[in-house]
C-alpha cells in the first residue's frame, strides 16, 4: 500500500507541476501579448509628425535647434533626455516650457494640449551639422517636429501705424514732400532678413537702433573681425538710413528696417584723420567676400580708383552695387568718377547706380556731382539724421548717437534701402531668375519709376528722383497671384501658388488704384510652385485645371490654340511634388485689349476625402 500511495503522489504532483507550468506559461504568453497590445496601443497614441526642411542659405543659428515633443509623450518638466541617446553630438538639452512654482495656479495652461518645447545645443558649429542632426531627431518616436533655431521675419503690414518718434519727424528723405515717399512702399513690404546688404565703407557701430539688423561683417584692413566704425562713423550713417530699424525710444527708421546689415570695413586706421582714406587692396577684397557670402546689394558711399582689379572684382559680383555720385559740383561725364561711373548709360554689364543729392526743396544739392550719362538718378542727400557712433566728431550734443550730415554717400544709402525692399519681393522666386536677372530688374525698377523733374533733367539720364512707393507697385515679380489651393487636412498638406514675370520690364505695365495690372507688351510668364508640402503616410493626389477668359467669359487663344492648362500632381510620401508642368507663358501680342481672368479650379484626394479649391485672378490688356 505504501508503494501504491507514493506513486499516487508523484503522480499528483507531477500533474501540478505540469499545471503550474502550464499556467506560467499562458500568463506569459497572455502577458506578452497584452505588453504588445499596449506597446501598440501607445504607438497609436501618436500624432502625426510635421517634417521640416531648410537649406544652409537660410538664416538660423548655427549650433542648437528647436524639437517640440508629441503630446502624448510630453510631461510637466519630464526629463526627455533618454529619447535622443541614439543622437551623437547632443552637449545640452533644455526644456523651453519647464513650468515654475504650483502647476494649480496656473490659470492659462493649455493642460488638454500641452507639448514640451526642447531647445537642442549641439556641440559642432555649423549649418549643415544643424540640418543633418534635424533629420535624425525629427525621425525618433515622441519627436513631433524638429527645426532649426532661426530668425523670422517682421510681417508685412497694411499701413504704416502713426509715430511719435522724434526722429523720424524729421527724417524728411522718408516722409517729406521731396522724399521717397517710403510709406506708401511699406504698404506692401518692410523688407525681409533673408536680404543681405553690404556696406563698404568705415565699419558699422554697436548702435541700438541698428543692433537687431546688424550681422558679423569684416575688416580687410587689419584682417579681423572688429568692424565698430569708432573712428570716422562714416559707415555707421550710411547703415541707418539703409536699415534703422527704430529699436531705441524716439530712435531712427531706416528705409528698410527688416534688413541684414553686413558691415565691410575699408578704412586706414593710421589715416583717419585723412578724408576717408581707404585701402584699394581691402576693397576688392570686400567686393570678393560679398560674392563669396551671399551679399544681394552692395552700397558704395565711398570712392575708389578705375583699377582693372576694382573693375574685374565687380564684375565678378552679381549682385547691385549702388554708388554715391561724388561731391565737388563736378560733372560725372567729362572728368569719371569710380564706381559710380561703371553705371553709364545705358551700359548693363555691371549692375551699377550712381545716386546725386538733393536738398529738402527738391533742388539739387549744391556740391553734388552731376552727369546726363553717368548719374542715374537723385535722391535725399542734405541734413539727413542717421545713426552716429557716441564719442566720434559730428555727434549731435542735444540727441547723442545721432548726427545729420549731407552729401551723395547719404543719398546712395535711400536708393539702396529701397533696393532691400525690392529685393524681398523675389525671396520666395523659384521659377529661374538669376542673381543677375534679379538685379537688373531691380536696378530698372528703380529707375523706371523715379518722380521725373525739370531740375534735374541734365543732372541724371532718368530726369528724376527716387520714388519708394512707385518701385514697389511696378516690381515684375508678382508672388502668389493665384494662392492657398490644394489639399490641407491637419498636417497632411499641399498648397500651391501660381506666381507672375511680366517680361518686358516695369516700364510695361501699369498698376490701377485696386491693384490691377495694365499689362501695355512684353510677356506674361506663369509659374506654379509649392508654398506647403508634407505628408507622411498617404498620398496626394490633384488635378489643376487653369484657364484664361476674357470679360465675356470665353476661352483666350493663344497661337490659335483655345487656353486650357490641365496639371496632375501627385505627392509623395517623401514631401515632394511633381507636376507635369511647371511655366507658361502668354505674349501680350496674342491677346485683345480686354480684361483678362485667370482662373484655376483644384480637386485634391486623399484617403478618399476629397477637397476642392478655387481660384481667380484678374489683369487688363491696353496695348
Amino acid at each position: 500500500m505504501g508503494t501504491i500511495n507514493k506513486a499516487k503522489t508523484s503522480k499528483v504532483i507531477i500533474c501540478i507541476l505540469a499545471l503550474i507550468i502550464m499556467l506560467t506559461t499562458i500568463f506569459a504568453v497572455v502577458t506578452d501579448k497584452l505588453s504588445v497590445a499596449q506597446a501598440d496601443s501607445e504607438l497609436l497614441l501618436r500624432e502625426e509628425k510635421i517634417y521640416s526642411h531648410t537649406s544652409v542659405e537660410e538664416d538660423f543659428e548655427d549650433d542648437s535647434l528647436i524639437v517640440v515633443m508629441d503630446k502624448y509623450i510630453s510631461g510637466y518638466n519630464k526629463n526627455q533626455n533618454m529619447i535622443f541617446d541614439s543622437i551623437a553630438g547632443i552637449e545640452n538639452i533644455e526644456d523651453l516650457t519647464y513650468i515654475t512654482g504650483h502647476l494649480d495656479e496656473k490659470e492659462y495652461l493649455n493642460r488638454e494640449s500641452f507639448r514640451q518645447i526642447l531647445k537642442i545645443s549641439l556641440q559642432e558649429e555649423s549649418k549643415q551639422n544643424v540640418i543633418n542632426t534635424i533629420d535624425k531627431i525629427q525621425k525618433l518616436d515622441g519627436v513631433l517636429w524638429a527645426g532649426v533655431n532661426g530668425y523670422y521675419s517682421a510681417p508685412e503690414v497694411s499701413s504704416l501705424q502713426e509715430s511719435s518718434d522724434i526722429l523720424y519727424k524729421v527724417q524728411w528723405g522718408l516722409n517729406g514732400t521731396y522724399g521717397i515717399n517710403v510709406e506708401e512702399a511699406w504698404k506692401y513690404t518692410r523688407g525681409s532678413k533673408s536680404i543681405r546688404v553690404g556696406v563698404i565703407d568705415t565699419g558699422i557701430a554697436d548702435h541700438e537702433d541698428l543692433r537687431p539688423n546688424l550681422v558679423a561683417g569684416w575688416d580687410f584692413y587689419n584682417d579681423n573681425e572688429i568692424t565698430t566704425d569708432d573712428l570716422k562713423g562714416h559707415g555707421t550713417h550710411v547703415a541707418g538710413i539703409i536699415g534703422a530699424n527704430s529699436a531705441k525710444e524716439n530712435g531712427l527708421k531706416g528705409v528698410c528696417p527688416n534688413v541684414q546689415l553686413v558691415p565691410l570695413q575699408v578704412l586706414i586706421p593710421e589715416k583717419a584723420d585723412d578724408d576717408y582714406c581707404i585701402d584699394p587692396v581691402s576693397t576688392v577684397k570686400a567686393i570678393t567676400w560679398a560674392t563669396n557670402n551671399k551679399i544681394d546689394i552692395l552700397n558704395f558711399s565711398i570712392g575708389a580708383t578705375n583699377s582693372v582689379s576694382f573693375r574685374t572684382a565687380l564684375e565678378n559680383y552679381k549682385g547691385l552695387i549702388v554708388c554715391a555720385a561724388g561731391n565737388g559740383k563736378n560733372n560725372n561725364d567729362e572728368n569719371p568718377i569710380y564706381p559710380a561711373n561703371y553705371s553709364t548709360y545705358p551700359s548693363e554689364d555691371v549692375h551699377v547706380i550712381s545716386v546725386g543729392a538733393i536738398n529738402i526743396d527738391g533742388g539739387i544739392y549744391w556740391n553734388s556731382n552731376y552727369g546726363q550719362n553717368t548719374v542715374s538718378l537723385m535722391a535725399p542727400g542734405s541734413g539727413i539724421w542717421s545713426t552716429y557712433p557716441s564719442g566720434c566728431k559730428w555727434e549731435s550734443t542735444y540727441n547723442p548717437g545721432y548726427a545729420a550730415h549731407t552729401g551723395t554717400s547719404m543719398a546712395a544709402p535711400f536708393v539702396t534701402g529701397v533696393a532691400a525692399l525690392l529685393y524681398s519681393e523675389y525671396i520666395n522666386n523659384a521659377h529661374n531668375l538669376s542673381k543677375s536677372e534679379i538685379a537688373r530688374q531691380v536696378k530698372a525698377t528703380i529707375l523706371d519709376t523715379v518722380t521725373e523733374d525739370d531740375r534735374y533733367s541734365k543732372a541724371c539720364y532718368t530726369g528724376g528722383r527716387l520714388n519708394a512707393g512707385e518701385a514697389l507697385k511696378k516690381v515684375i515679380y508678382k508672388s502668389r497671384v493665384l494662392k492657398d489651393f490644394g489639399y490641407k487636412y491637419l498636417t497632411n498638406q499641399w498648397i500651391g501658388h501660381i506666381d507672375m514675370i511680366l517680361y518686358g520690364g516695369s516700364n510695361s505695365f501699369d498698376i490701377n488704384e485696386d491693384g490691377t495690372p495694365i499689362v501695355h507688351w512684353g510677356v506674361l510668364k506663369f509659374a506654379i510652385g509649392t508654398s506647403i508640402c508634407y505628408n507622411a503616410w498617404k498620398k496626394i493626389n490633384s488635378e489643376v485645371v487653369i484657364r484664361l477668359t476674357n470679360s465675356a467669359g470665353e476661352d483666350a487663344y493663344v497661337f490659335g490654340i483655345s487656353f486650357l492648362k490641365v496639371i496632375r500632381v501627385e505627392v509623395g510620401l517623401v514631401s515632394n511634388a511633381s507636376y507635369s508642368f511647371r511655366t507658361f507663358r502668354v505674349p501680350v501680342e496674342d491677346l485683345d485689349n480686354d480684361t483678362y481672368t485667370l482662373s484655376l479650379t483644384c480637386r485634391s484626394t486623399r484617403n478618399n476625402n476629397t477637397q476642392t479649391t478655387t481660384s481667380q485672378y484678374t489683369f487688363i490688356v491696353d496695348r
